[in-house]
């Protein structure tokens, strides 16, 4: 489901929202690069997920992929409001 957070807010509905990555730390081969310094990579497998239980128990019954960019790290500002910065 998540693959190394690295950041995560609760809403005020209580959903978590979280960005992973699988890629980070680790350098993506160039042939992955969407432009030529690597800013974007394509097929990232890293991504910004909300999860939300439906039931009651506690547990996330919903998962839902909101993007998926290289090394995403997402900070939570409103529920309207989600912002990403990358590293260089």
């Amino acid at each position: 489901m998540i693959n190394k957070p690295i950041n995560l807010a609760i809403d005020e509905k209580e959903r978590v929202w979280v960005s992973s990555t699988v890629e980070y730390p680790h350098a993506t081969a160039p042939e992955r690069w969407a432009d030529e310094l690597g800013t974007r990579v394509r097929d990232s497998r890293d991504a910004n997920k909300i999860l939300e239980g439906t039931d009651g128990d506690g547990n996330a019954d919903e998962v839902n992929a909101i993007s998926t960019m290289p090394s995403s790290f997402g900070k939570l500002l409103s529920e309207k409001n989600f912002t990403i910065s990358l590293p260089r």
